[in-house]
């Protein structure tokens, strides 16, 4: 039932709405069965689930759901805290964390014992690490991750346009849609990028469209108290 939630979950428009029942409604049923059963018995039950999720997402967002590009489905499945859109992922590092957070509490119910969170966080920093090592993705992890960043995520409400929250969630992943071309170049200093993820990524790390955003911003502001 909760791959078929998904399929139909695909055919209505992308919204904040629509991810947030992504991170929260559907993530019950699998990791009670992480939890309960040994990761190479609930990885079966799980993995078309993924492959759903993966599917309806590269549908939104017109990109391959093959993990092509490497960096932006690190960032789809990492938390929101850290920059990424919080998406579940069930692969084996996620399925025994849970089955052994769920084991130990079993056999040392007394014990101080490791949350299944605290164990993931440490995986979650793993990955952080890998993608950061590239300055332009360490840039956008810093201003994704930022604090105020991700309150369009949390909006489930009316106001945002199916094509504002598609490049919204293009901007927080650094990727682009496939039909995107990154001939045009960065605006801001002419940086020429060889894919439209790259110039999207280096948008985010250019300094000069940044500071000339805050320019604009502190004339407005100006403006306003003149």
């Amino acid at each position: 039932p909760t791959v078929a939630a998904v399929g139909r979950l695909s055919t209505v428009p992308l919204s904040p709405a629509t991810l947030y029942i992504l991170r929260s409604c559907l993530a019950v049923t699998p990791t009670y069965l992480a939890r309960t059963h040994a990761p190479n018995v609930s990885r079966i039950a799980v993995a078309p689930l993924d492959a759903v999720v993966a599917r309806a997402l590269g549908q939104w967002l017109a990109v391959d759901p093959a993990p092509a590009h490497d960096s932006m489905w690190t960032l789809v499945y990492l938390p929101i805290r850290m920059g990424g859109l919080g998406i579940p992922q069930h692969d084996l590092e996620y399925l025994t964390c849970a089955y052994e957070a769920s084991l130990e509490r079993v056999l040392r119910p007394r014990a101080e014992t490791i949350p299944q969170s605290d164990r993931m966080s440490r995986i979650f920093a793993d990955r952080i690490k890998i993608i950061t090592s590239d300055r332009r993705l360490r840039k956008l992890v810093e201003a994704t991750s930022a604090k105020g960043a991700a309150e369009w995520l949390h909006y489930r409400g009316g106001g945002m346009t199916e094509t504002g929250c598609r490049f919204a969630v293009h901007h927080r992943l650094g990727s682009a849609p496939t039909m995107v071309s990154p001939a045009v170049g960065c605006t801001g200093c002419g940086y020429v990028a060889a894919s439209g993820p790259d110039l999207l990524v280096h948008g985010a790390a250019c300094v000069k469209v940044y500071n000339g955003a805050v320019a604009q911003h502190n004339a407005v502001r100006d403006w306003f108290v003149r």
